[in-house]
């Protein structure tokens, strides 16, 4: 092989926006079925699941793809030596494990994506309401400072 062509062989060969587009579309279907089946509403997200939940959950559905279909009973309950499994350890501690469904790799994998924009979605959504809050406080002291004026003496 001349050193032309092995260069040649090493490019990466690009993804096609048809592949990028359906596992998109997965992830957001999950997203929406999350939302509609389990009812884990944006809502329901920003009241309940304000320390970062979501991201632990989406963690744990990703480690857990790491295990193959054997070592998946393994990784659910206890490992070889009776210890709790890490997939139990990362696990939300105030959710309920019965909630962690694991199916295939694959579809973990989705669902951790599912979880990860559903706690990008939080995130920013509380970042919204802290500004909006900081600009009411500011908008009322300056309607106080307007109102009542200066109280310097």
């Amino acid at each position: 092989m001349t050193k032309e062509s092995a260069v040649t062989a090493k490019k990466p060969v690009p993804y096609t926006t048809t592949i990028i587009s359906n596992v998109v579309q997965e992830i957001i279907n999950e997203r929406t079925r999350q939302a509609t089946e389990e009812k884990f509403t944006p809502s329901f997200d920003d009241d309940v699941n304000d320390d970062r939940e979501l991201a632990a959950a989406a963690a744990t559905y990703a480690f857990g793809a790491n295990y193959n279909d054997y070592s998946r009973g393994f990784a659910l309950n206890q490992d070889h030596s009776g210890r709790t499994s890490r997939v139990y350890e990362m696990w939300p501690s105030s959710w309920d494990f019965a909630q962690y469904k694991p199916t295939t790799a694959r579809r973990d994998l989705v669902k951790s994506a599912a979880l990860c924009i559903a706690e990008i979605e939080r995130l920013d959504r509380a970042e919204i309401r802290a500004k909006r809050e900081a600009q009411d406080v500011e908008d009322a002291a300056a309607r106080e400072e307007a109102e009542y004026g200066s109280c310097k003496g």
